[in-house]
């Protein structure tokens, strides 16, 4: 997943390697803990800052949240 993280960064202010060790960081413990609340409104926000963290760390700005709804939606 790092590696593969690593390939998609853009610009970072921050080494490649450690740059996508964060990002797998926040989208795996982001995920990890949202599951374990039992308050749904609470871990969707968690949810949701860990991804926006994320892509602003890798510099993926750009993808929106109306991009991101259309992601999670069955084909």
């Amino acid at each position: 997943m790092v590696c593969r993280l690593q390939q998609g960064l853009r610009n970072s202010n921050y080494p490649d390697r450690t740059t996508a060790q964060a990002i797998a960081a926040l989208c795996v413990g982001g995920m990890v803990i949202a599951r374990a609340m039992d308050d749904h409104k609470v871990a969707e926000g968690l949810l949701k800052a860990s991804m926006t963290v994320a892509l602003h760390l890798g510099n993926w700005d750009e993808f929106t949240e109306s991009k991101r709804e259309k992601a999670r939606r069955p084909a």
